[in-house]
């Protein structure tokens, strides 16, 4: 899995780095325009891709840095510990190390907010007719996209939800909840709102305080808080919950490896994080060519989310898939249906206060 929380702004931090980017919107409307198509014959050199590390950079490296470099012989670092603000001083110092920089969906809508420094795409090089138009912006390409899901321990809970509102049944499910306390990369607010009764069209924008008075028909002693995506997985294993929110990916890897958990995708959640040019990165024209060959290439996109199960942005590829493993994927038809897409713009907006209101909700309901 990608983030495990390191990397997230805090809400302390905030201010500071929000007065620090500056500036207004400044989203071109006809990115690309004037630029001429980039041929694999006149790449060269190296690009520098910043994303989350681990084994979630192990199988970009894989699964798209290997076959970009047989492809145009680009060679393709990967480094760990992107971020919006690591992005942010590079630009403004003058000296940017990333040609490209994976950010979440909400740091994504800050930064082109703010115009902390990202090249326009170059729509001559990647294509769009093979992306879903709501993964296109004028400065970043959401490549990938994550599902959240309700998750259970097979040998606690023998008759499984199948609703947001039997998730948060204290009655029906005597035991505690694993919950994710890093609301910058969860969906506790919007799943709670559907167990209040929210359809999944109507949860932007979220009611905060009726979120929160959702969540608390959940006794203290029911809730099990976890920071990052691994603990969840481990939480369910030990038996120190029984139901859980989790990203699919996760639940996969502990079931391949003999552990009885299990899942639904039904009202599930998927964010989606975006590929970004840093403005001055030193092979701007390699680092187009690489987001647009993630966006192209049928077989490296199709391998990665058979591996994965991420849904990457690439139609063709998605189309390609066997149907056990599309029914799996977010940017698939059959789960766009059933799944609840992040309106990052809203949380980009919103992200500060809402924070700040929920750890003070946090504080006070588990004291």
């Amino acid at each position: 899995m990608r983030k495990s929380g390191a990397s997230a702004l805090t809400v302390a931090g905030l201010p500071a780095f929000l007065a620090a980017c500056g500036g207004e919107d400044k989203a071109a409307t006809t990115s690309g325009s004037s630029t001429t198509k980039t041929t694999a014959a006149k790449l060269s050199g190296s690009i520098t891709v910043a994303s989350w590390g681990g084994t979630y950079n192990d199988d970009l490296q894989k699964y798209f840095g290997e076959p970009f470099t047989k492809k145009t012989g680009v060679q393709v670092k990967f480094v760990a510990n992107t971020s919006l603000a690591g992005l942010k001083r590079q630009v403004a110092a003058g000296n940017v190390q990333w040609d490209v920089a994976e950010l979440a969906g909400s740091d994504y809508a800050i930064g082109v907010k703010q115009n902390v420094g990202f090249e326009p795409l170059d729509f001559n090089v990647i294509d769009k007719a093979n992306i879903p138009p709501y993964a296109v912006g004028d400065y970043g390409i959401q490549y990938a996209f994550f599902t959240s899901v309700m998750s259970w321990d097979k040998r606690q809970v023998k008759t499984p939800p199948t609703s947001w509102a039997e998730f948060f049944d204290a009655g029906k499910y005597p035991v505690k909840r694993s919950l994710y306390d890093a609301i910058y990369d969860s969906f506790i607010l919007e799943f709670a709102l559907m167990a209040d009764g929210v359809p999944r069209e109507s949860i932007y924008p979220i009611d905060v305080d009726r979120a929160l008075k959702s969540l608390e028909r959940l006794p203290a002693d029911k809730m099990l808080w976890y920071s990052t995506n691994a603990q969840v997985i481990q939480q369910l294993s030990d038996k120190e919950s029984g139901l859980g929110m989790a990203y699919t990916r996760r639940v996969i890897e502990a079931v391949n490896g003999g552990i009885p958990l299990d899942y639904t995708t039904t009202d599930g959640g998927a964010l989606g994080d975006y590929f970004v040019v840093p403005k001055g990165a030193k092979n701007r024209d390699a680092a187009m060519a690489f987001i647009g060959f993630i966006c192209s290439d049928v077989d490296a996109a199709a391998a990665f989310m058979k591996t994965s199960y991420y849904g990457v942005s690439n139609l063709k590829a998605v189309e390609s898939l066997p149907a056990d493993v599309k029914s799996q994927i977010p940017t698939s038809p059959e789960m766009q249906e059933k799944i609840l897409m992040r309106d990052d713009k809203w949380w980009a907006d919103n992200l500060e206060a809402v924070t700040q209101k929920f750890q003070a909700w946090q504080a006070k309901y588990k004291s």
